[in-house]
């Protein structure tokens, strides 16, 4: 099996660093700018330019666990993340490229090379990769592509507040391991 990993609320405490640049807790964003405070040009414009917000946001308390579970499906697994997309230049905000990577070198060490930056992740989609994301938009196309064929790929969507396994949030690491034991165990 091959294992792609989202990196922005997967691993990373993006909305929580996003909160802290506008100083302002995530109850109080959605109440000052509405629930879509998080695609619009006012949560972009205090991290729009700044590769150090990516560097400096936080590890969540479970990353070390989900990495080493990770790890026992398989030992090479990649980091598959995308960059904040820009409202303004429709473009991508070339920030977040460095400070990703910063990110992803301070946390796995000098030596981590085994990350993709990309909107496009399903273009990795394979028999026998599974992507794990929180995100249901990269999920789908990751299983099948635009016009609905299978690309072989799985997925498992991670827990987060905004998708349907916010149920499972208590506990991510737990609904990701059971996720790929009944993939690792169906037919293929």
């Amino acid at each position: 099996m091959e294992i792609f990993l989202d990196l922005d609320e997967v691993l990373v405490d993006f909305l929580g660093g996003a909160c802290r640049a506008h100083g302002l807790t995530h109850l109080e964003m959605i109440r000052v700018y509405g629930d879509s405070v998080w695609t619009g040009e006012k949560f972009i414009r205090p991290i729009v330019g700044d590769a150090d917000f990516w560097t400096g946001l936080k590890p969540f308390e479970w990353a070390d666990e989900l990495i080493a579970l990770v790890q026992r499906y398989d030992s090479a697994f990649h980091i598959v993340t995308c960059p904040l997309e820009t409202l303004t230049d429709a473009g991508h905000c070339q920030a977040s490229y460095t400070g990703k990577v910063r990110w992803m070198k301070q946390f796995f060490g000098p030596r981590f090379d085994r990350f993709l930056i990309t909107p496009h992740k399903y273009k990795v989609a394979k028999p026998g990769a599974v992507l794990i994301d929180d995100s249901p938009p990269n999920c789908n196309r990751f299983v099948a592509d635009e016009k609905g064929r299978a690309t072989g790929g799985k997925a498992v969507l991670f827990p987060h507040r905004r998708n349907d396994n916010r149920h499972a949030m208590t506990d991510p690491v737990a609904y990701v391991r059971e996720s790929l034991r009944s993939l690792t165990s169906s037919p293929a």
